[in-house]
């Protein structure tokens, strides 16, 4: 079953991530989370999924910490 599982998303990874990269739907929720914090917060980064919404942050002013370990 874990087989299965990693090559599913190998299967649809790239496609995904071409999708999701450009789209900005989540944008405006983003920068009012952003707004929420101090300035220039510190985003962690967990290796849960392809890092997008972490560089979005980034991308707003936060500072972005990954760490693909786990």
């Amino acid at each position: 079953m874990e087989n299965d599982i990693k090559t599913f998303y190998d299967l649809v990874a790239e496609e995904t991530a071409n999708e999701w990269y450009n789209n900005d739907v989540l944008l405006p929720s983003t920068k009012e989370f952003i707004n929420l914090l101090p300035v220039r917060p510190r985003v962690l980064d967990l290796g849960c999924g392809p890092g997008y919404e972490s560089m979005r942050l980034n991308n707003e002013g936060a500072l972005k910490f990954v760490n693909n370990t786990i």
